[in-house]
């Protein structure tokens, strides 16, 4: 069972108009940038204690794939921070219900580093469940 803290962050594909969504957010919605990634064509927005993050490139790396291949809707996936470790024991959760994981990643969120899995809704909404712990080192 998972106890949800809080939505982390939410990733956007921004590809078509990049410079015109980092506009949006920081000057109406009044974001700041917090951090970015070129090589992943990525830039971390701080929306109080969330974060927006812009896939600002084309192909970028850590963009969400459909399984067609092809990339997934504006709204790539979001994440819902949990109390739980990310261990063999929630893997064999989700799967005992039917929820196919991926691998464990060290990802960063509105909160810094932890260990994270995704995993899709019924509908094939990209969920990513990360721990506050950071992973171990």
């Amino acid at each position: 069972m998972l106890t949800p803290q809080h939505i982390d962050h939410i990733v956007l594909n921004a590809q078509q108009s990049p410079q015109e969504m980092l506009n949006f957010y920081c000057q109406v919605l009044g974001c700041v940038v917090e951090r970015q990634e070129p090589e992943f064509h990525l830039t971390q927005l701080r929306a109080g204690f969330s974060i927006i993050d812009l896939l600002t490139g084309p192909d970028s790396k850590n963009q969400v794939k459909e399984p067609n291949g092809n990339a997934s809707r504006n709204v790539d996936h979001f994440c819902l921070t949990v109390n739980e470790t990310i261990d063999d024991q929630l893997l064999t959760w989700f799967a005992d219900h039917g929820v196919e994981c991926s691998d464990i990643h060290d990802n960063y969120g509105a909160q810094g580093f932890g260990e994270s899995v995704y995993i899709k809704d019924p509908l094939g909404n990209t969920i990513e469940i990360k721990t506050m712990k950071p992973a171990p080192l």
